[in-house]
């Protein structure tokens, strides 16, 4: 979709929302090549207890460098308003809303995406959790051009990142600020019509559906290196659970972080002075329904060998 704009400038909208979508935007305003003349974000929202009403991230980020914020409830009722911006290129990073094809294509070098998957693989809106809960030994981040369908449209750019034991919270930034680093060269070789996006393998593809809190609940049953995998993939959200009988109470149980231990298969919560654990799963930080986190050698502290049903 190159367009035959000569710009000493390429001037860009950027759609984003939450903290890692600050780093493409801050990669862009740092670079001379681009002037950002719009952000495009979802609006403000009560958060926390007190439900104080908040900007996205990305909405405190432009307007600390004086760029133009939109913030409409669904991305089509700002067609209009964009349309007079006339910007060249339009860059979505973790923007929260599915565009419509007519705003995908309204510049003239069409609308850039960040998508922390090596697609085809993990189209969809959790990507990363998806990988970790796949068993994948690696994953990545892809800079590609969008086209009417799902994280579809030919691919710019991929880079490559071992899993390891990282957690969603871990990998995610690390990916998006890849991401970030290499968006600026790619978006401007783009424009100038200096590379052919590779077109995805669309056999290969996988899909992953947007995160819940009942997905998060532990099914003793699977296999404990699944189980291990979902610690990892929900964190920190929505964070991977079970319910624990306490004196007789039936209490929600997060479990936030843990790894595989070399003994145990009873299928229990247990302390003892090494700490707790449930089956071979050490828990390294928990949370209790209407207690504080801990770790778990803090809980085992105050209730030392002691064990709990889980269900």
């Amino acid at each position: 979709m190159a367009g035959t704009y000569k710009f000493d400038t390429l001037t860009v909208v950027y759609f984003g929302t939450p903290e890692v979508s600050t780093y493409g935007l801050q990669a862009l305003i740092d670079d001379e090549r681009f002037e950002v003349k719009a952000v495009v974000t979802q609006p403000p929202k009560p958060v926390g207890r007190k439900q104080v009403v908040t900007k996205s991230p990305i909405h405190d980020l432009a307007e600390a460098n004086s760029i133009k914020v939109l913030t409409p409830m669904k991305a089509a009722d700002a067609m209009d308003e964009l349309a007079e911006i006339d910007a060249e290129l339009h860059i979505v990073v973790a923007y929260g809303q599915i565009l419509p094809n007519d705003l995908v294509e309204l510049p003239p070098y069409g609308t850039l995406n960040i998508h922390p998957s090596l697609l085809p693989l993990h189209r969809g809106a959790a990507p990363v959790p998806a990988a970790i809960l796949a068993g994948d030994k690696e994953t990545g981040v892809c800079i590609m051009l969008m086209d009417d369908k799902m994280d579809h449209g030919p691919i710019l750019d991929v880079q490559r990142l071992t899993i390891g034991r990282k957690t969603t919270a871990e990998l995610l930034p690390e990916l998006m600020k890849m991401g970030a680093d290499h968006l600026p060269n790619f978006a401007n070789e783009w424009a100038k019509e200096r590379m052919t996006p590779k077109t995805q393998d669309h056999d290969l593809a996988t899909f992953c559906k947007m995160m819940s809190r009942e997905n998060a609940r532990i099914n003793w049953e699977a296999p404990i290196d699944e189980i291990e995998r979902m610690v990892r993939a929900y964190d920190p959200w929505p964070g991977t659970w079970t319910e624990v009988e306490i004196d007789g109470v039936w209490k929600r149980l997060k479990i936030l972080k843990a790894h595989l231990g070399d003994a145990g298969s009873d299928i229990s919560l247990k302390t003892s002075s090494e700490g707790t654990r449930i089956g071979v799963l050490v828990i390294d930080a928990l949370q209790i329904e209407g207690k504080n986190v801990q770790s778990g050698v803090e809980f085992a502290k105050t209730r030392k060998d002691q064990s709990w049903q889980v269900r």
